[in-house]
């Protein structure tokens, strides 16, 4: 089947003249698809938590065209209540025994592939003693400690305990209780005081 040439050139000249409008027809419709959803947290990681401390956290999405909200997940210690799509309360465990690290997560309902994450630092007790190294006492003089608490969520501080050598009193007390003969409790307080252990002076009358 022969075209004849006119109408071959004139076909051609259309193509050419509507070539423009079909690309940008494509483009547009290239840049009219949806942006993808976009999820920020408050507030911001990380975090910082002791004890039972409750941190409640909220999600902002953007472009979520169906307003589907997320679901929330935890790794790590403590627990989450009140959920809902766009906001979780997030409680540490009531007792950190050592540092660690929770991370809560907020995934996108209509969009599972956009999260946005939390880390939150789990801070245990710490006890700081000041001052801090061995102190060298001589016989009757005393020293003044004080102690810094850090991450104690019910704010009681500490009780106070001793270990070591005791008074003259408490040792011959001690040895009269199991039955020690004045002998050798003489013997066993000498032997003591020239150790070290315990500072007193011993007259033998």
């Amino acid at each position: 089947m022969l075209i004849p040439r006119g109408t071959l050139a004139t076909f051609f000249k259309r193509l050419i003249a509507i070539a423009p409008l079909a690309l940008a027809i494509l483009v547009a419709g290239c840049n009219n698809s949806s942006p993808k959803i976009s999820i920020t947290l408050s507030p911001t990681s990380p975090q910082n938590a002791i004890g039972a401390q409750v941190i409640p956290v909220t999600a902002t999405l953007l472009h979520d065209t169906k307003a589907a909200g997320v679901t929330w997940s935890l790794t790590g210690g403590g627990a989450l209540s009140g959920q809902t799509a766009t906001a979780v309360t997030y409680t540490a465990p009531a007792t950190i025994a050592a540092a660690a690290t929770a991370t809560l997560t907020a995934t996108s309902v209509t969009d599972p592939t956009q999260t946005a994450k939390l880390v939150i630092n789990l801070a245990p007790i710490s006890v700081t003693l000041n001052p801090s190294t061995a102190q060298t006492l001589d016989q009757t003089k005393t020293v003044s400690v004080t102690a810094t608490v850090t991450a104690d969520p019910a704010t009681k501080g500490v009780t106070w305990s001793l270990s070591g050598a005791g008074t003259l009193s408490q040792v011959v007390r001690a040895l009269n209780t199991i039955g020690v003969s004045p002998r050798d409790l003489i013997s066993i307080v000498q032997t003591l005081r020239e150790s070290g252990s315990l500072q007193a002076d011993i007259d033998i009358i």
